[in-house]
């Protein structure tokens, strides 16, 4: 038998409890976020995302701050902005549905997509890029925008649109330098950018024909 003392801790994140997850491990955190009444189902998603969050928070505050140096009141301050969230998605999602309204028609014939992204939103390409096969039916790939030039940059041409996610951070430059390759090759490019992003970020982000704006901010 094993030793106890090199037993692995083990943490089970899910929406639903008595899954084969929860089965194997001892701890679970219930994201709760209700049956998934669609296969497109990216409240999971996002509930995944939100419990890696606030267990980061709550490392930090056991740490007295973490690496980042993060004190109580900055801590909490982080906790306030998770629960502004849900107004927020509200105006976003509105905001959402009437420019893919206007732009939905312009994709029409669209039979390939490619979704671009670095770092942590790396993973949100990926996500987009599901849920757009899921509900459209359309043929779309998320790829990391640092490795577009071994191998995806061949895909694209005028007939290829492809979405670039571009939040401010350490790799906010390069992404914008990836999209540029993108529109080079006539690629339709657009975007998911930070909603008013500052007069430098906006001069540099003009070369995309649409920008879709998230949550973030500059």
């Amino acid at each position: 038998m094993a030793d106890p003392v090199y037993a692995p801790r083990l943490l089970g994140i899910t929406n639903r409890p008595e899954s084969s997850l929860g089965r194997l491990v001892n701890q679970i955190l219930d994201i709760g976020a209700g049956i998934e009444v669609g296969v497109a189902a990216t409240k999971t998603f996002l509930g995944q995302l939100l419990a890696f969050y606030v267990l980061a928070l709550a490392f930090a505050e056991r740490r007295g701050g973490g690496a980042t140096g993060h004190g109580p009141e900055q801590l909490r301050q982080l906790a306030a902005g998770l629960r502004a969230l849900p107004q927020q998605l509200r105006d976003l999602v509105d905001d959402h549905d009437r420019r893919c309204e206007q732009l939905g028609h312009l994709f029409a014939d669209t039979q390939d997509v490619i979704f671009l992204g670095r770092g942590i939103n790396y993973p949100i390409a990926l996500e987009g890029a599901l849920k757009l096969k899921e509900i459209s039916y359309i043929h779309a790939e998320g790829y990391p925008a640092g490795e577009m030039k071994h191998g995806p940059i061949a895909l694209l041409d005028a007939r290829v649109p492809v979405v670039s996610i571009a939040v401010p951070g350490l790799v906010f430059d390069k992404v914008l330098s990836n999209a540029q390759d993108a529109k080079a090759r006539d690629a339709q490019l657009s975007g998911v950018a930070p909603i008013a992003p500052t007069a430098s970020c906006s001069t540099r982000c003009c070369r995309c024909r649409w920008w879709m704006n998230c949550s973030a901010r500059c």
